[in-house]
């Protein structure tokens, strides 16, 4: 069983979104136990963003550990 489990949302998979998954694992690495990033590109799946009421990108849910989050944007400290 994972220590979290976190889903990133974006449009498109390119430079930035490696940036984005680095982001997210820099930023759960005090976690203890194994963390799950889960990436979904939006233009793949865009029944998905429907589902989930998703309106902005890049996205990150945590899913696990409960009550779910939602943050939106880059994930770097100090950006815009």
């Amino acid at each position: 069983m994972v220590a979290a489990h976190f889903q990133l949302y974006v449009l498109g998979r390119d430079v930035r979104t490696a940036l984005l998954e680095q982001q997210l694992s820099r930023a759960t690495s005090h976690l203890a136990g194994p963390v799950r990033i889960e990436v979904i590109d939006l233009l793949e799946e865009p029944d998905r963003a429907d589902e989930l009421d998703i309106v902005a990108t890049p996205l990150v849910v945590r899913v696990h550990p409960g009550p779910q989050r939602r943050a939106v944007g880059d994930l770097e400290e100090g950006s815009t």
